[in-house]
């Protein structure tokens, strides 16, 4: 496209696919800018695929390029006698021009819903796709009939279907459901329509069908293990399909931007600033616009102080993940390479204002700014914290998640399913936050120096001996050799309450406060539920082992810890002996940080979990400690 060719803000451009008789012919398009007019052209939905095999097409005359899948997608899609108007990104937007990009990135949504209709394109068929999806017409006819429930167990347990269900495994397994932009393709589109080959079915039968069938309890006691795969869940279709289902029944919903994020993190995005951009549409994101102009680093670090600012919460330090880097091993390098501005004043505050606004939620406003001189109190110290970046100048600051890094959501302590969080580790607080102008890496953070990490377990990674998992027996008896604190959490029942909160981070699997029976939840701890599990229809014990079995396997990024002052909890698994616990300003969990060898700044390893004493709490929950300004040691508040 021509430079002068740039879109205006009421502009659009349409591809029109021409007509041939010969499914063979060469494929033909016309490219016409024009006003948006509704209703006036279909969206295409699709993977861009491999850029490195393009194929021709005629374009205006002259030869452009496409990926495969799309030159397949209008192969498909081309009629014998009419023109079909399409809106394609990769040709209706000028992808050389950031500018324009932005501009029309920022008019995504507007242009998904505005069009006719959407064709979500998966691809050619192959193997049993046709089968996979007229199953799927078959089982949605029957999903409001009073047949559905004896249908759903002759589903789940005739071995003569397995067939369909490889097929339908097969079918989410493309792709198509890995892309980030499928999300805002689906919601906000009008009547999305699967392609899949030559056959096409309505995207609203296949998100109540995958709905209706992830929420039966037959699917526990399923004879084969197709819907127990990752294949259907791991990229997130359900989530996607249940949003469709709630948006089309109650209405548009408003979806915080974190939780956006949080959504769409295991999806797969070509441009990794997409990762943000892809989703504006659909959250609440204030006034954050797109711009391609921004590099990713840009970006990512902006998204932080953005939400930081928008929020008034700290929430967003918790999606940062260290899972796939090794920098901690690195930092005295680190820290004697850069120039960083160390000051660190020490802010005083009223420990029983903390303390009240914990109770009570009332906001704790600070009289002291956030550089002003170090004063004594009788109460409590506030340290200005300052988090550092990584190893190189091209990575991301320690602070600031890198949205590249694919995170299960039910790893999260806070943001799984954060709406039924109960976590207040800082009440109602307000975050203190300054971003250093000299050093882009450097954020300074207020915070409550409250424990440091004594032991600690082996990463969570689910051993097995002879057939028995032994992560939770293992955390058992590295909290039995110490005497004092498993002591100082009361008596024997006590004591294995707190460690199977501890297991969980004292929450369920639906994101609720835990509340597993004791006798079931240490039969998982010594045995696995395994042993206890029968065909058939499961008992409630059998399923609340089973939820805690499940529960803890999503912690899987998190180490089991004890901590200087006896408390246990969980930790981000790449934490060590020595590593420091604090609790921010505005924030609803720990953090575990590292100190710069020589430097007054941190390292920020990731959010974590400890617990108390419950009888001292009436219920497990996360205890706020502070710092005894009068002896320089940890006591509990």
């Amino acid at each position: 496209m021509e430079p002068d060719s740039r879109l205006l803000d009421d502009e659009i451009r349409i591809l029109h696919l021409l007509p041939s008789l010969d499914v063979d012919s060469e494929i033909q398009c016309t490219l016409t800018q024009q006003k948006a007019e509704p209703r006036t052209y279909v969206a295409l939905s699709y993977v861009w695929g491999d850029p490195t095999s393009a194929q021709p097409i005629l374009l205006n005359g002259t030869t452009a390029y496409v990926t495969p899948n799309l030159s397949a997608a209008l192969r498909q899609l081309r009629q014998s006698r009419r023109v079909v108007r399409l809106w394609v990104d990769a040709l209706c937007i000028n992808q050389n021009d950031d500018v324009e990009k932005s501009a029309v990135v920022r008019r995504m949504g507007e242009i998904y819903k505005n069009s006719k209709q959407v064709w979500m394109w998966l691809g050619a068929a192959d193997c049993d796709s046709d089968l996979a999806m007229r199953w799927i017409e078959d089982i949605g006819s029957m999903a409001d009939s009073e047949e559905w429930a004896s249908a759903l167990d002759l589903l789940f347990n005739d071995l003569s279907l397995i067939r369909p269900w490889i097929a339908l495994h097969a079918l989410f397994r493309r792709q198509y459901w890995k892309r980030l932009w499928v999300v805002q393709e689906m919601l906000g589109s009008r009547n999305p329509t699967v392609i899949c080959g030559s056959l096409r079915a309505d995207w609203l039968k296949f998100a109540i069908v995958l709905r209706r069938l992830m929420a039966s309890p037959a699917r526990r006691g399923a004879s084969h293990g197709m819907l127990h795969d990752s294949g259907l869940l791991k990229y997130l279709i359900i989530r996607q399909a249940d949003l469709l289902y709630k948006w089309r029944i109650y209405g548009k919903l408003s979806i915080p931007f974190l939780e956006g994020l949080i959504m769409c993190r295991n999806l797969d995005a070509t441009d990794s600033r997409d990762h943000i951009y892809g989703i504006l549409s659909l959250v609440d994101h204030g006034d954050f616009e797109p711009d391609y102009t921004k590099s990713c680093f840009e970006l990512y670090r902006d998204v932080v102080k953005h939400l930081v600012k928008k929020d008034k919460s700290l929430d967003i330090l918790t999606a940062c993940s260290l899972r796939n880097l090794e920098p901690l091993q690195h930092m005295k390098n680190l820290a004697s390479r850069h120039d960083y501005h160390t000051r660190h004043p020490i802010l005083p505050r009223d420990l029983k204002h903390l303390e009240r606004s914990c109770a009570s939620g009332v906001s704790v406003q600070t009289k002291y700014e956030i550089d002003e001189a170090p004063r004594k109190t009788n109460s409590v110290t506030l340290r200005k914290i300052e988090l550092a970046g990584r190893e190189s100048d091209e990575s991301l600051p320690s602070w600031a998640p890198n949205w590249d890094h694919k995170a299960a959501e039910g790893s999260y302590l806070l943001l799984n399913k954060s709406h039924k969080c109960h976590y207040r580790a800082a009440g109602n607080t307000t975050p203190i936050v300054k971003f250093s102008v000299k050093d882009e890496s450097t954020m300074q953070v207020c915070g409550i120096r409250v424990d440091t990490i004594q032991s600690i377990s082996h990463p969570n990674l689910n051993s097995t001996w002879d057939g028995v998992r032994k992560g939770p027996s293992e955390e058992w008896e590295l909290w039995c050799k110490h005497n004092d604190t498993s002591q100082m959490y009361g008596d024997s029942r006590d004591r294995k309450e707190a460690f199977v909160q501890t297991m969980v981070a004292g929450r369920n699997l639906n994101g609720e406060r835990a509340t597993y029976d004791l006798r079931a939840a240490w039969t998982a701890v010594k045995w696995g539920p395994e042993r206890m599990l029968a065909t058939g229809t499961p008992s409630p014990i059998q399923l609340q082992m089973s939820d805690l079995d499940q529960r803890y396997d999503e912690l899987t990024w998190t180490s089991f810890c004890i901590t200087n002052k006896s408390y246990i909890g969980r930790v981000p698994r790449y934490s060590e002996v020595g590593d420091l616990i604090v609790i921010f300003l505005g924030s609803k969990v720990p953090t575990v940080l590292r100190k710069y060898p020589d430097r007054d700044m941190y390292y920020h390893v990731g959010e974590c979990c400890k617990f108390a004493n419950p009888k001292l709490l009436s219920g497990l929950r996360l205890r706020l400690l502070t710092a005894d300004s009068s002896t320089g040691k940890i006591s509990t508040v």
